[in-house]
């Protein structure tokens, strides 16, 4: 399922508006960073471009910026500029969850 505004809005809590960008982000992280070490650019970018989306739309600011850049990095066809961008991209989305989930206990 698709992070959207429709089902947003009817997410009781942060904890299920969490649940529901876990649900949606599975595994594109993962499908990043493996397309990544495949050279797969064209993979690189689609993950990346659903993944931005889906983090901007719960206000992940930082990861979506960063996946934007990988995004249009990717684009190019260089693996280079990307590859620096993958370890930043997986930390910043740790973070993220963390506060997250850190406010969905308040």
């Amino acid at each position: 399922m698709s992070i959207t505004f429709w089902n947003l809005r009817e997410a009781k809590d942060i904890q299920e508006i969490l649940d529901l960008y876990l649900s949606n982000d599975s595994g594109m992280i993962d499908a990043i960073v493996a397309a990544v070490d495949d050279e797969d650019m064209s993979t690189v970018s689609w993950n990346a471009h659903k993944l931005a989306g889906a983090s901007g739309s719960i206000g992940f600011a930082e990861l979506t910026h960063l996946l934007k850049n990988i995004e249009e990095k990717a684009k190019t066809g260089s693996s280079d500029p990307v590859t620096d961008l993958v370890q930043r991209i997986v930390t910043t989305h740790d973070k993220s969850i963390h506060v997250f989930s850190a406010l969905a206990k308040t």
